[in-house]
């Protein structure tokens, strides 16, 4: 036991210098630090160190300390869907952008939800692993996702945040994403019970949960947070309980077959948006952590199980890999940017956003693992989604730059044609 600790101390240490210099190669070409840690856990899997280096990668990844991997980033997954969660402000969708946020949120998630579906006719001959209509429907999910985690950063980064489409576009994100985790909960439930109309059974539990914890917990948590406004910090022993309802609503959620993820994210949107003290001390105490180590975590023990290699070396995968890239940017990016030029935006505007609203970061990630670990996906057709889904994100912040630059263009040219005819 003691060996096996000592080894997973080391490979940890060997991880996180890993996912440093990544994260700041990445940085340094302008993109987010997220492509480079999800990079980096591809890069030390099977793809390159286990293809150059196969004796130190089993030395570095055995079985144990796998597991181990695994325990840790799954506690880490849970706590990050805690806190994107708890990012989420509702009250925001009752205000005037309503009808935009709404007509965005049907094209950027339902066009390539169904294209997406339908494309994985082409695969499901071989890749459908005996799930038929599951398959189908989980293909158009990991197509149709958006990534709210880097949209956010890269609108905090370029102070797009709160400008008025800035806040539109995060808001289009975050429901599609409520829209997918639903959905991926009804299939989940379906492949617990191998019936998708027994799958309505546990599907009504999860919505139970969330009904309850919604008008039951939160207005208790809303009392909760006007008490630590009052006190002005968090003590420890509150940030304990916080904790344990986290791992309380993660454990119902598991418990009814869906992942742990759900319970989290939901109980997050709980945390009232008007208790400053609480969503501060709770940032502040528990996200580094979380953001630093355990998440990139996550990334590796994802890289570890994508072998990139049976996609590059076989020719047979070539094909249904660019469909899938293409299928998915053709349809997002491309319904995404003709929804926002028609509500009136320019299409330089429309562009830059559509990119960002592309990307499937962290969130295609996660729902790609839950189809590998619930044999809904085969490794091959894992692998494929994974290229997809860091190509998606890499291509975000590039497409975001170019038409900013287009449109800066643009104007000036439109002002010098201005001013030559005057």
């Amino acid at each position: 036991m003691h060996i096996s600790f000592s080894s997973l101390l080391f490979t940890l240490f060997i991880i996180l210098i890993a996912l440093q210099i990544s994260g700041e190669l990445f940085r340094s070409i302008k993109q987010p630090a997220v492509v480079g840690e999800m990079v980096a856990g591809i890069l030390l899997g099977p793809t390159l160190l286990g293809y150059l280096y196969p004796s130190i990668s089993e030395y570095l990844f055995t079985s144990d300390i796998l597991s181990g991997l695994s325990t840790i980033s799954n506690i880490g997954l849970t706590l990050y869907m805690f806190f994107i969660g708890m990012e989420l402000n509702i009250g925001k969708f009752n205000s005037e952008k309503g009808k935009q946020v709404t007509y965005l949120s049907f094209f950027g998630f339902l066009p390539s939800f169904i294209l997406g579906a339908l494309s994985s006719f082409f695969f499901l001959s071989k890749y459908g692993n005996g799930h038929t209509i599951i398959f189908i429907i989980f293909s158009g999910l990991i197509m149709s996702i958006t990534a709210l985690p880097v949209i956010a950063r890269i609108l905090h980064e370029k102070q797009l945040m709160n400008t008025k489409l800035g806040s539109i576009i995060l808001l289009v994100a975050a429901i599609d994403d409520i829209l997918a985790w639903t959905l991926l909960a009804f299939l989940l439930s379906a492949l617990k019970v191998n019936s998708l109309a027994n799958g309505w059974i546990t599907f009504g539990g999860i919505i139970l949960f969330i009904v309850i914890t919604i008008c039951i917990l939160k207005p208790i948590l809303y009392a909760f947070g006007q008490k630590i406004e009052r006190q002005g910090i968090l003590y420890q022993r509150q940030l304990v309980l916080i904790l344990i309802l986290i791992l309380g609503a993660a454990s119902i959620t598991e418990f009814l077959g869906v992942h742990t993820i759900l319970g989290a994210f939901i109980f997050g949107m709980c945390i009232p948006n008007t208790s400053l003290v609480l969503r501060s001390e709770i940032n502040r105490r528990l996200e580094p952590l979380v953001v630093t180590f355990l998440m990139p975590l996550y990334f590796v023990h994802s890289g570890l199980q994508t072998d990139l290699t049976k996609v590059l070396f076989n020719i047979h995968l070539f094909f249904p890999t660019i469909v899938i890239i293409f299928t998915t940017f053709i349809c997002k990016y491309g319904f995404c940017t003709i929804a926002i030029r028609r509500l009136g935006y320019s299409w330089q505007e429309a562009s830059a956003y559509g990119g960002l609203l592309n990307a499937k970061g962290v969130m295609g990630l996660i729902i790609s693992n839950i189809g590998l670990s619930t044999g809904i996906l085969t490794a091959d057709i894992f692998s494929i989604f994974i290229i997809m889904i860091v190509s998606s994100t890499a291509l975000a912040t590039p497409i975001y730059n170019l038409s900013s630059k287009l449109s800066g263009r643009y104007l000036f040219l439109l002002n010098f044609l201005k001013k030559s005819q005057q």
